[in-house]
């Protein structure tokens, strides 16, 4: 009756008997008002209140573009958007798509859809290979965003948008292009390439050798340490896999096992290895060997570190392998990487001090 009965529903009110009229009100809704008559008892009374905005869903393809309304920024699609009745201008996608604008007239209580298929700005590329050393002409693969597009000497287009632009070749490590693509313009480039380092390091303790491999600005040993000391072992007791994967250290033993001048990664130096290969999500694929995984888990080994699956002291090889790091977690557990069969990922675990793992040297 124009009177102020309750600030929030649920709510009782006694009223005389009579007509009455009675009306609700919620901020974004329409106010509604309902006609009742009151003779005894306590009639209940629910209302569905009738949104005063309208739904937008917007998406795109490719997802994750930019999506602005009226010119001010709503974040990426898809989005979910409640507006106001009215006619709205959207801009969808990036500086390096061609952006479309779509006008939507959106009516009150009104769902309407935005779908609209995006085409990224292209540029011409030229790339060439070379040997560092000769100044051979090589025929390395070209990724566009991990996605190999063909060969050098590689003519073709790539989207302005590419994050990354790489080169390959057998026994050279994959190598990023620095490149700046612009619409409608030809970007030439050639990429020297260094031979993978085959060099090898005598460990003067007893001798062994180990092949040795540089990634970025790191240079590791390309096998596991072998070296009789401590608390080590090999994997079933078997000599014979000593040879092949390397000895298994506690983590206490294997702080202390590689030789003077290399040392057992911290957390982040393995973390710099994980970025450099590509991230841990597919570092994996690239560090493990050409061979020796089961389940058709082999990598592409296109830096040399040529992982194996060395297993753990007390399970089962061929599936995986762990690395100790040198950077300890709590008091009974230390930080680890492990290599999956199954997985192209390289991850960063937890694990017990005692537990058998294999040990990576790094050089000083």
């Amino acid at each position: 009756d124009g009177k102020l009965a309750c600030s929030a529903t649920p709510c009782g009110k006694s009223l005389p008997a009579g007509a009455h009229s009675i009306q609700f009100g919620l901020e974004r809704y329409l106010d509604t008002t309902l006609s009742i008559t009151v003779r005894s008892g306590m009639p209940k009374v629910a209302v569905k209140l009738t949104p005063g905005w309208g739904t937008l869903d917007i998406s795109t393809s490719p997802t994750g573009q930019p999506v602005q309304v009226n010119g001010k920024d709503q974040g990426a699609s898809p989005l979910h958007l409640e507006l106001s009745p009215g006619i709205y201008e959207l801009v969808l996608g990036s500086d390096c798509m061609r952006r479309k604008t779509v006008t939507v007239n959106l009516a009150r209580g009104q769902s309407r859809q935005v779908s609209e298929a995006l085409v990224a700005r292209e540029a011409g590329l030229s790339l060439q290979a070379t040997d560092a050393k000769t100044g051979d002409d090589l025929a390395a693969r070209v990724f566009v965003d991990g996605n190999q597009v063909g060969e050098t000497p590689y003519v073709g287009k790539a989207s302005t948008c590419a994050q990354t632009i790489e080169v390959e070749a057998d026994g050279y490590p994959r190598t990023e292009v620095k490149v700046q693509l612009t619409e409608g313009k030809k970007t030439q480039a050639t990429v020297t390439l260094e031979q993978r380092s085959k060099d090898m390091f005598t460990d003067p303790r007893d001798g062994q050798k180990y092949r040795v491999t540089k990634i970025g600005s790191q240079v590791w040993m390309a096998q596991n340490l072998n070296y009789k000391t401590g608390n080590s072992s090999c994997y079933d007791d078997n000599a014979n896999n000593c040879s092949k994967f390397g000895r298994l250290y506690d983590w206490e033993t294997a702080k202390q096992a590689c030789p003077t001048g290399w040392h057992l990664p911290t957390s982040k130096e393995w973390d710099a290895l994980t970025e450099v290969v590509g991230g841990a999500n597919f570092a994996g694929a690239k560090l493990k060997a050409v061979s020796g995984w089961n389940n058709n888990g082999k990598g592409t080994d296109v830096f040399g570190f040529s992982a194996l699956p060395a297993g753990l002291r007390g399970g089962s090889s061929d599936k995986y392998t762990f690395f100790w790091s040198a950077t300890e977690t709590n008091e009974s557990q230390a930080n680890a990487r492990t290599l999956y069969a199954s997985y192209a990922y390289f991850l960063a675990v937890d694990y017990d001090k005692i537990t058998g793992f294999s040990a990576r040297c790094l050089q000083n």
